[in-house]
């Protein structure tokens, strides 16, 4: 699913560098560390996903400019950052790592 936000939150509290990443049209998201270091530090990390689409909601600000809203593409259980869908372990070598959804 292209689009598609995959963000990695270290378990470890002493780890302070989460990572993220955005699918392509393949479905492959590559994960950087701050938005621009390539890969994520060793240890264990909670993963959630969203994927948001912004929808005209039909009003104007005081400006008239049309207001849009953001809405979540994919159900709570991907997105919550309280109850993560996922969790992954990065070792010190590079990994690939599937997540599969279910409709």
């Amino acid at each position: 699913m292209p689009g598609v936000i995959v963000s990695l939150t270290p378990e470890d509290p002493d780890n302070r560098w989460g990572g993220s990443g955005e699918t392509n049209a393949s479905g492959v998201a590559t994960v950087l560390t701050a938005g621009k270091y390539p890969g994520l530090a060793p240890g264990k990390y909670s993963v959630v996903l969203m994927k948001f689409e912004s929808v005209d909601t039909g009003r104007l600000d005081e400006e008239g400019l049309k207001i849009f809203e953001s809405i979540s593409l994919l159900p709570k259980e991907y997105t919550d950052y309280a109850k993560p869908p996922f969790q992954l372990e990065m070792e010190a070598s590079a990994l690939a790592e599937t997540f599969q959804l279910e409709k």
